[in-house]
């Protein structure tokens, strides 16, 4: 009985998707010859027909292989809240920074780390083979693409929907694409600059690398999330002016405000909290009586601001 040609499993037929992601990856589908494949692979060039019935065949293969990996990976990631569960918000930024540290772990972690039947190296150069047939699409390899960057996709659109419920779908989509973007070609852009931190001698520093595209994400989104809490604190101040029709003079027309805010953050990017404000002029006169006030709110997210 014929092998799957879809599994690389098999001494020669390993051998042979290693070098054709090699291969394909430095030169292109194009400018790839099946013979420099099977000769990398120490192997005969008619086995190539014989597993995946030529050069497509192999170039198709090598995509649905970075297709199967992504999805293996996404089995790994949490379940997603739904839209009436309490700890929603924190759930959400859980789930996405899980999904932003599985993939970029996948392309920075050190030689031996990680499970996998493919070497960190040759993943490696998978994921250049697929940059550039992201960014050169050949017929047929797009649509092989597309169905495996569904799924990642979807569950991003999920975790922003949650974390940015006044979004519509284009802008979830947009936010998407960016931070798939960032997780596909990080890896790269991070080796390649290596020569350029302390003369390249020091590797990545991964869990620092994944915080802060974590917070580059979150702030991008505008969900200033921190996970695992449920409380927001932040100080304020600004200037102001003094009309003496009402109001308690404070000695001058320009006068200032210092404000604490401490809020919870409930569902659907509400919160509620409390506020301490301190007015004063702050010396410009000798008269600076000084005030301060204490509030009670409740903030919720309007659409239309954010769009």
């Amino acid at each position: 009985m014929r092998p799957d040609p879809r599994s690389p499993r098999g001494s020669s037929r390993l051998n042979l998707v290693k070098a054709g992601i090699r291969v394909f990856a430095e030169k292109g589908f194009e400018g790839a010859r099946i013979r420099e494949i099977a000769d990398l692979a120490g192997v005969n060039v008619s086995l190539v027909s014989f597993h995946y019935g030529g050069k497509e065949g192999l170039y198709r293969t090598l995509l649905r292989h970075a297709g199967r990996l992504v999805r293996r990976m996404m089995k790994a990631l949490p379940g997603l809240p739904g839209s009436q569960d309490p700890d929603a918000l924190p759930k959400a930024a859980l789930a996405l920074r899980a999904e932003v540290e599985r993939f970029l772990r996948s392309g920075l972690e050190p030689p031996g780390g990680g499970a996998g039947p493919l070497p960190r190296s040759v993943r490696r150069t998978l994921r250049a083979l697929v940059v550039r047939e992201m960014a050169f699409p050949r017929p047929g390899g797009e649509s092989v693409l597309r169905e495996a960057m569904l799924q990642p996709m979807a569950y991003l659109e999920q975790c922003i929907r949650v974390l940015r419920p006044d979004l519509d779908d284009a802008g979830r989509l947009a936010m998407a694409s960016t931070m798939r973007t960032q997780v596909v070609h990080l890896p790269g852009a991070l080796e390649m600059l290596g020569p350029l931190r302390s003369g390249g001698a020091d590797p990545v520093d991964l869990p620092a690398v994944i915080e802060h595209c974590l917070d580059f994400d979150l702030r991008g989104i505008g969900a200033l999330w921190s996970p695992g809490s449920r409380w927001l604190f932040a100080v304020a101040t600004g200037p102001g002016y003094y009309f003496r029709q009402s109001g308690f003079d404070l000695g001058y027309a320009l006068e200032f405000r210092s404000t604490f805010y401490a809020a919870r953050r409930l569902e659907h990017g509400n919160a509620v909290g409390i506020s301490f404000s301190h007015y004063s002029n702050s010396g410009m006169r000798n008269h600076n009586p000084g005030a301060e006030t204490v509030r009670v709110f409740y903030a919720f997210p309007v659409p239309w601001f954010w769009r």
